[in-house]
């Protein structure tokens, strides 16, 4: 199991505008409607900044698997990664509220990935999770799937019709 614990000491002690990249394991998210398949690896970009160090990611994709919120077919697909960027200080700076700051451990110079990677994935699914942008959804009484080429073409209308005769 990956822990996200980084070693930092190296990047945070070098000059300012150091980059570090660093591939690391997207991991599992609770409570959310996707699963996010297992041993994928995303670039985690590290550089260091004035009394500080700022990871951030750029465009990358990831697999998740769901089901279809209106046809319940599962579903496999790739998703853009939004880009994101989080700080971390040895010491919280005056100008910035305390719980906008992550630190890092002074001890160990580490710092835990683990919430930057989790945010990242949770604000990259989207909220409506469909197996297509034009997915129909599916009949309730007789689970006929509306996707089906037959099913659409047939007007919701065509029924009225035999009410007139």
């Amino acid at each position: 199991m990956n822990t996200y614990k980084i070693p930092i000491s190296e990047l945070f002690f070098s000059e300012i505008g150091t980059i570090e990249p660093i591939y690391i394991e997207v991991p599992e998210v609770d409570n959310l409607e996707a699963t996010v398949t297992t041993g994928q690896t995303i670039e985690v970009t590290g550089i260091k900044i004035e009394d500080a160090v700022c990871f951030y990611t750029q465009d990358q994709k990831i697999e998740i698997s769901f089901n279809c919120a209106r046809c319940l077919t599962p579903v496999t697909k790739k998703i853009l990664l939004r880009n994101l960027e989080k700080h971390y200080y040895v010491k919280t700076p005056e100008d910035v509220e305390d719980d906008l700051v992550e630190l890092i451990d002074k001890k160990k110079f580490e710092i835990n990935l683990q919430p930057f990677l989790e945010e990242l994935v949770i604000l990259s699914v989207p909220t409506v999770l469909l197996c297509a942008d034009d997915c129909h959804g599916s009949i309730s009484l007789d689970s006929q799937n509306l996707n089906d080429t037959a099913l659409t073409k047939q007007s919701p209308f065509s029924n009225l019709k035999d009410l007139l005769k």
